[in-house]
């Protein structure tokens, strides 16, 4: 069964794409900035997994939800 998605404020989201940020699904974090929108496995700067998924990527595959502020 798949983990609920993380939720996000609308801010961060935004920022996150502005920045190219990614989302690792093993530490739950916005980290890694440079990171292609559809970027799937990229190494985490966090905590090392290759967990990483392009911010949109992850809203695509439901790993992270927007929320309102």
């Amino acid at each position: 069964m798949r983990p609920p998605p993380v939720p996000l404020p609308i801010s961060e989201y935004n920022a996150a794409r502005e920045a190219y940020d990614g989302f690792c699904t093993t530490c739950k974090e916005i980290t890694n900035g440079g990171v292609e929108p559809d970027a799937r496995g990229y190494e985490c700067e966090c905590c090392g997994e290759t967990t990483v998924y392009g911010i949109e990527e992850a809203l695509l595959q439901e790993l992270i939800e927007v929320v309102p502020e």
